[in-house]
This record gives structure tokens, sequence and C-alpha cells, in this order.
């Protein structure tokens, strides 16, 4: 099983990282590659610097995010999260269902 966490923000998942207020945590079943369940989480947003150890300590392996800085995508590979920067904006589990096609499109250059 994988965690994939996607910052959201009022319902909708989040153009900028830094402005999520929730996640929403898939968990994936890597043998059949479906989704088991997903969550929307609110307790992980305490301190911005704070977002990858709680992420980590869920169990997050990847995040999906529109934008991110720099900073905080150094901090997700601190983690050990594998961060897709640069993901459309579509529906989370839109995002989720390209990912386990191996059709997510990113586009790093949304780190700022």
């Amino acid at each position: 099983m994988i965690k994939v966490a996607i910052p959201m923000s009022s319902g909708h998942a989040a153009l900028h990282f830094e402005n999520s207020n929730q996640f929403l945590i898939y968990k994936i079943s890597i043998s059949n590659l479906k989704v088991i369940s997903k969550q929307l989480s609110s307790d992980i947003i305490i301190s911005p610097e704070l977002i990858p150890q709680i992420l980590f300590m869920h169990g997050v392996k990847f995040v999906f995010a529109r934008r991110v800085s720099r900073k905080m995508a150094k901090m997700l590979s601190d983690n050990k999260i594998q961060l897709f920067a640069g993901v459309p904006e579509q529906q989370p589990d839109k995002l989720i269902e390209d990912f386990l096609e191996g059709e997510l499109i990113t586009d790093n250059s949304m780190c700022f």
C-alpha cells in the first residue's frame, strides 16, 4: 500500500501547496493499483515547516501539487516524500486515476 497526498483549499485541489488548509490522502493498493480509501485531513496544517514531517508520519510517500516553493520541495525530499509538481488543474480523483494509469503529466517548472 502507498499513500498519496493532494493539498486542498476550500474543497478543491490547491493551486499553491503553501496555500492549502487540508490534505486529501489516498491509500492505494500496490498489487491491483486501486484506491482503497481517501480521507480529508485537516490536522496536518499546524505550521508550514512541519507539514513534510507530519505527512511522513501519516505514511505519505507521494505529494501531487500544482505549484510549490523550492524550499518546500526540498523539505518534502528531506522527509523521503516524492513530489509531483506542476500537476494539471484537475479534480483530485482524476489526478489519482491518471497516476494509476501512468498518464499523470507534470511540469517541474512549477516550483518557485
